[in-house]
């Protein structure tokens, strides 16, 4: 999936690299559409953010369903 996805390193330093305040990882744990295990990505990912604290951003890990608001102003409306 290395053209359509980046892996856990190369998510955070585009993360870094836009200067992104928050970063929320999608995309895992919900089907199996790779060779690695379904959990590994996301694991990996925990990992990193846990053992590199020079981070500027904050990394939101969701669970499957769940809803994350980043204010309470939205521009959205629902049809």
């Amino acid at each position: 999936m290395k053209h359509n996805h980046l892996n856990p390193p190369e998510a955070l330093q585009a993360a870094e690299d836009l200067g992104a305040e928050t970063l929320i990882p999608i995309h895992y744990g919900t089907f199996i559409l790779s060779d690695e295990p379904i959990d590994e990505p996301i694991e990996w990912f925990k990992q990193l953010i846990d053992n590199d604290k020079r981070n500027p951003f904050k990394a939101k890990l969701l669970k499957i369903g769940e809803i994350y608001r980043f204010n309470t102003t939205s521009t959205l409306k629902s049809t």
